[in-house]
C-alpha cells in the first residue's frame, strides 16, 4: 500500500485537523515502527501517539523532530502529557546526540508555556541528562518562575543530580526562596540535601508541620520514608529531643 492508503486508514476522515483516529493510537504506532514515511507523517500530526512506538529505532534526525514537535504542540495547543504517567516513562527513548541543546531553551527560556517546560524537565530527567543538572537548580532556585515548573526542576535534581548540585538545594528546605504553599520544593529539597549536605542538627531545625495535613506529596513522603531511612544511631538524641 502507498503512504497515503496507510494514513487513510488510521486518519479521522471528519477531523479537519487530519488527526488520528484515537482508537487506533496502538496500530498507528506499530506501523510506524516499520515504515519510516508514515513515521514522519505522523510526526507531523499527531507527535505524542509516537511515543507508544519503538521510537529508539528510529534515526537521530527523526527523534530530534519528534522532540522538537512535542514542545512545539505543547508549547502553542497546551497538551497534556505532563499528565500521562505512561509517557514519562517513553521518554528515555527520546535520547539522541543533541538532546541537551534541544531542550535547554525550554528549560530557561520563561516565555515558552509551563507545560512544555515541564515536558521538558521530564524528558531531562527520564533521559538522565546530567549536562542540564545546573540549568534545572537554577530554575528551581529562582522565585520569578512558575511554581509548577520550579518544583518539577527540583525534583529532577534530586532524581539525576550529583552531590554538587543536590547541595545547591538547601534554600528550598529553608523556605529562602518565595513562596511554598504545598511544601512540593520542601520535600524534594530535603531530598536532595539529606543526608549528604544538612547535618542532623540542621535537618530538624528544618522540619515544620505540613502545611497542608491531607496533602499528600514529597515532603510528606520525606517524613514518611526518607528521614528515619538514613538516621544513625548518634543521631537519635537529637531526633527524640
Amino acid at each position: 500500500m502507498t503512504q497515503a492508503q496507510m494514513m487513510s486508514l488510521i486518519v479521522h476522515p471528519g477531523d479537519p485537523d487530519r488527526k488520528l483516529v484515537p482508537q487506533h493510537y496502538e496500530t498507528a504506532a506499530w506501523l510506524a515502527g516499520m515504515v519510516p514515511e508514515v513515521f514522519r507523517e505522523i510526526t507531523r500530526r499527531d507527535p505524542e501517539v509516537l511515543l507508544r512506538s519503538d521510537v529508539a529505532t528510529a534515526n537521530v534526525q527523526d527523534r530530534a523532530t519528534l522532540v522538537e514537535m512535542l514542545l512545539k504542540r505543547c508549547d502553542e495547543e497546551q497538551t497534556l502529557l505532563h499528565w500521562d504517567w505512561g509517557n514519562y516513562k517513553r521518554y528515555r527513548k527520546l535520547a539522541h546526540p543533541t538532546l541537551t541543546d534541544q531542550l535547554r531553551p525550554y528549560l530557561c527560556d520563561s516565555t515558552k508555556s509551563p507545560i512544555a517546560r515541564q515536558v521538558a524537565i521530564d524528558i531531562v530527567g527520564a533521559c538522565e541528562l546530567q549536562t542540564l543538572q545546573n540549568d534545572l537548580a537554577d530554575v528551581a532556585l529562582d522565585p520569578a518562575q512558575p511554581l509548577r515548573v520550579r518544583v518539577d526542576a527540583t525534583s529532577a535534581v534530586a532524581r539525576i543530580g550529583d552531590e554538587n548540585t543536590k547541595g545547591r538545594l538547601k534554600p528550598l528546605v529553608t523556605g529562602e526562596t518565595g513562596d511554598d504553599p504545598e511544601d512540593q520544593l520542601k520535600g524534594y529539597g530535603l531530598q536532595a540535601v539529606w543526608p549528604k549536605h544538612f547535618t542532623v542538627e540542621e535537618l530538624f531545625a528544618a522540619l515544620t508541620l505540613p502545611k497542608r495535613r491531607n496533602f499528600i506529596g514529597a515532603y510528606k513522603l520525606f517524613l514518611q520514608e526518607d528521614l528515619a531511612l538514613h538516621l544513625q544511631p548518634a543521631d537519635l538524641p537529637i531526633a527524640l529531643r
